[in-house]
């Protein structure tokens, strides 16, 4: 279990340290160990490929707790992502999580999803915003007014007092 180093090199230099995975019992480079956690780096127990298959038979035996688990995943990602970019409507405010979207601030929404891979719950889109580094283009607006642009090109907000209604919108 613990780590096995060579202490022999090659002539273009040295062999990378290996461990033994703890499930199949092959010896492998570090690289195919993923680290045990974000405040942990050392190599995890299992090496990624008996990890994978593991989580494969786990999530099989226990269908409820893997999609609780993606559930929980899902929420935790979407509200950091909402968070990276405001925590609010830009239009109008609105601050309860429930009521909020992220928007992409030159249209293309759907494509750029579609595009992702789509999964209808917006984990694909939040993964690849995280991934990206949280890019400009996006912000957040509540469903309403994400509604309203996408609908009638504008949100009823920025109507400056005026009568909101669908046909004072389509003007």
């Amino acid at each position: 279990m613990a780590l096995t180093t060579s202490s022999e090199s090659d002539e273009e230099g040295s062999t990378p340290e290996l461990r033994r995975c703890r499930c199949c019992e092959e010896e492998k480079p570090l690289s195919d160990f993923y680290p045990r956690g974000k405040k942990d780096p050392r190599p995890d127990s299992y090496c990624k490929q008996c990890r994978a298959e593991n989580f494969r038979q786990w999530a099989k035996e226990n269908p409820e707790a893997r999609k609780a688990a993606a559930v929980r995943t899902r929420v935790k990602l979407r509200k950091r992502v909402l968070a990276h970019y405001g925590g609010s409507c830009d239009c109008c405010g609105e601050d309860r999580e429930p009521f909020l979207a992220i928007d992409h601030i030159n249209g293309g929404g759907i494509q750029h999803r579609k595009s992702l891979g789509h999964d209808g719950l917006g984990g694909s889109f939040y993964r690849w915003l995280v991934k990206q580094g949280f890019p400009s283009g996006f912000r957040v607006l509540c469903h309403n007014c994400n509604q309203a642009l996408g609908h009638y090109g504008r949100c009823p907000h920025q109507d400056d007092g005026e009568q909101h209604g669908a046909d004072n919108l389509i003007k």
